[in-house]
């Protein structure tokens, strides 16, 4: 019964654990497809710029074969000027592919991250459905456990099942401690001559421990010969 309990509560403790990290996840995701977001943004305005570039280079070109540039030094200005155009352009087309390489690796990552999250919410689907079927075990054992309970309880007054209760509230669940040896199981304090006597004695008296207070039972089965 308690280690029904306990397997239950590990299999919720993985549930949790597996819900934090597929938090952990979806978050790695989001970060990912924003960057992707930013990353083609980048490359559109970059590519925007690239126009503006090869249209300006398109202009010069125009005036070196239009007639309108007569000698060499009208010439040299344009000429710089395109040559200028061209290293804004190549640093442009190396930052577009740096760029593009940037999405590439972030889709990768992003493939991974979203089947491992696929992975993570089958395992999580499984982990619960197992769950909720111990759970309903569990629910049934509980209900048989208090039938049996209930039983027991009508062949006790009402007097000793509310000192019993008692008991278990303060007693951390364990209201009764075996005799062994003539001691208390539960504190390990000898008890009085008497009371070792009686106890075996007299069946309709309930006996308390001096130590502990918790009530005292005797095995008949391990002790046969000495109780009547």
């Amino acid at each position: 019964h308690l280690e029904n309990a306990r397997d239950n509560s590990k299999i919720m403790n993985t549930i949790k654990q597996m819900e934090q990290e597929n938090t952990k996840v979806g978050n790695m995701i989001e970060k990912l497809n924003l960057r992707i977001k930013k990353s083609d943004i980048k490359i559109k305005n970059l590519k925007e710029q690239e126009d503006l570039i090869i249209k300006g280079k398109e202009k010069l070109s125009d005036k070196l074969y239009d007639g309108s540039v007569t000698t060499v030094k009208d010439m040299e200005p344009i000429e710089s000027q395109i040559a200028q155009y061209d290293e804004s352009q190549k640093k442009m087309e190396k930052e577009c592919a740096g760029l593009s390489n940037q999405i590439k690796q972030y889709q990768e990552k992003l493939e991974k991250a979203e089947k491992y999250q696929n992975q993570l919410s089958q395992h999580m689907e499984k982990a619960l459905h197992i769950y909720e079927g111990e759970l309903e075990k569990f629910k049934i054992r509980i209900d048989e456990l208090e039938t049996v309970k209930n039983k027991l309880e009508e062949g006790i007054p009402e007097e000793d099942l509310a000192l019993f209760y008692d008991l278990y509230r303060k007693k951390g669940s364990m209201a009764i401690s075996k005799v062994v040896d003539n001691h208390c199981s539960a504190c390990h304090m000898g008890l009085p001559v008497i009371t070792a006597h009686d106890i075996r004695t007299e069946e309709d008296k309930v006996f308390y421990c001096d130590s502990c207070g918790r009530i005292l039972y005797i095995d008949k089965e391990e002790n046969p010969d000495r109780i009547k």
